[in-house]
């Protein structure tokens, strides 16, 4: 299995990618691989024990929207693929999961703490799921139709400007999703109290690193 990472730009540094490689890897399993998807610092890395896979200069891309590219029925990682942002803690053991995700789908983070406000969810396009992180097959058709139905259906310019994230993409053009246990995934701001296997930082700045607690 493939443990992605994707650092674009420098809102984080090499150490945030080392920090969660090296959290992830206190509770390894045979035949895990972790890579980054990288626009820098490659060799930093490498030397680090990560793989990397370079992110092209075409096309073009920002911040989040680098996640969708993964989608690609091109890209070079093939098998099954976990993704973690960077601002994501580990807590305890995250792999057991994997038992209970359906790969013929994508898995994101369901978001139950948001779905009490509704107005907020209408008036900006914003949703209840959350893709700091995700869970696919390198073999999902349905995986593929959401990069292609970006990139090669002539409005990837428009989804830009329309979409603040993938998250309200995957939402909003209807793509199809499963998620991940309510009890998985905690908020850090909304559930502070909650012992899960991994703490998502949404809404909130991630200041730490990924010491284990």
């Amino acid at each position: 299995m493939n443990i992605i990472f994707v650092k674009w730009g420098t809102k984080y540094s090499s150490d945030h990618v080392i920090n969660l490689y090296n959290s992830l890897k206190n509770y390894d399993y045979p035949n895990h691989y972790y890579y980054c998807y990288t626009d820098r610092d490659a060799d930093v890395l490498i030397n680090a024990g990560l793989r990397t896979v370079p992110i092209p200069e075409k096309p073009s891309l920002k911040k989040w929207w680098n996640k969708l590219k993964m989608f690609d029925k091109d890209f070079p990682l093939v098998g099954k693929n976990l993704y973690f942002d960077l601002d994501i803690k580990i807590n305890s053991d995250p792999f057991d999961i994997i038992k209970q995700i359906n790969w013929n789908k994508l898995t994101v983070i369901d978001c139950h703490w948001k779905k009490s406000n509704l107005y907020k969810r209408l008036s900006n396009y914003d949703v209840d799921i959350n893709s700091s992180m995700l869970a696919w097959h390198s073999k999902s058709t349905s995986v593929h139709e959401m990069w292609d139905h970006f990139y090669n259906s002539g409005y990837k310019d428009y989804f830009l400007r329309k979409y603040v994230g993938i998250d309200r993409y995957i939402v909003h053009e209807d793509f199809e999703y499963n998620t991940f246990p309510h009890d998985f995934i905690q908020s850090y701001k909304y559930e502070p109290d909650k012992k899960a296997p991994v703490t998502t930082f949404e809404e909130v700045k991630f200041e730490g690193t990924n010491s284990i607690s």
